[in-house]
């Protein structure tokens, strides 16, 4: 996406650049730190954990998994929506 800077006082025009959204970059350190995390509690996790081993027996991990990836499609769905929204208004 492209976009013109207002021309200066002295008349002349500037060439366009590339927008680069702060937005775009905010997401990028927020996935960035999220990954770093979950790469770093594999180390963490090696004890049996009480809970986690009583829902997996009783099968009602499936569906918290469940649940938590119904929660994460649907912002996903909502996100890409908002931005389709968001490049139309731009237009």
């Amino acid at each position: 996406m492209y976009f013109t800077l207002p021309c200066p006082p002295s008349g002349k025009q500037k060439k366009p650049h590339r927008l680069i959204s702060q937005n775009m970059i905010i997401m990028k350190k927020i996935i960035t730190i999220l990954l770093f995390f979950l790469t770093s509690s594999y180390t963490f996790a090696q004890n049996q954990i009480e809970m986690a081993t009583d829902l997996r027996s009783s099968g009602k991990i499936y569906v918290v998994v469940l649940v938590l990836l119904t929660i994460f499609v649907v912002l996903g769905i909502f996100l890409f929506m908002l931005d389709r929204r968001i490049k139309k208004l731009e237009k």
